[in-house]
């Protein structure tokens, strides 16, 4: 319900308020946990995507996979670099200053995924995020039912999920299934004329 997700939201603005995100060490532990899932789930990734989009398994290869474990791979060797604080120019007001641009998480993120690539678009922002230092909010496309399940059901069990109260991730499942399940509405919200 709304309530639900005001309630998660404010956990989340919590963690990012306590600075459990804003370490390099948590960010890199998550990203790491990220490369985790997509080598232990990459048969499961490739079924679900089968199932949902009829892909084969070398175009979810090529256009699902790797490019998440590239912009992976991009993110962990490249964290340092972005958490540093830029140097800037000074001017004639500003000599006697220290003069730097300090890059900040934003704070909670929503990351609503796609349907015809559901992989990468929802996974590609989430490593973004993460790498910035933000929490996040996930909502992978619920037409791509059997990927979205399989990140509803094993991502939380490589990510840090909502079950502490202090968490980082949380990933939001169809909120409408049980009202299209009992006839009432049909996807997109428009009413079912029963009879």
């Amino acid at each position: 319900s709304e309530v639900e997700v005001f309630v998660l939201m404010d956990c989340l603005r919590a963690t990012w308020m306590s600075g459990k995100t804003r370490p390099k060490e948590f960010r890199v532990t998550q990203l790491e946990a990220l490369c985790h899932f997509m080598e232990e789930r990459q048969a499961d990734i490739q079924h679900a995507l089968c199932e949902d989009l009829h892909k084969p398994c070398f175009e979810t290869e090529l256009t699902e996979i790797l490019m998440v474990r590239n912009e992976l791979a991009n993110a962990l060797n490249n964290l340092s670099c972005w958490m540093k604080d830029e140097k800037v120019n000074k001017n004639l007001m500003t000599q006697l200053d220290c003069a730097f641009i300090q890059k900040d998480p934003y704070g909670v993120v929503l990351v609503i995924g796609a349907f015809n690539f559901p992989i990468q678009l929802t996974l590609l922002p989430l490593v973004g995020a993460i790498a910035a230092g933000n929490c996040v909010i996930l909502k992978p496309s619920e037409v791509s039912s059997c990927t979205e399940r399989l990140l509803a059901e094993a991502l939380p069990c490589y990510l840090d999920p909502v079950s502490s109260s202090t968490a980082s991730f949380i990933l939001l499942k169809n909120q409408n299934e049980a009202e299209e399940r009992s006839g009432k509405k049909q996807p997109g919200g428009q009413e079912r004329r029963m009879g």
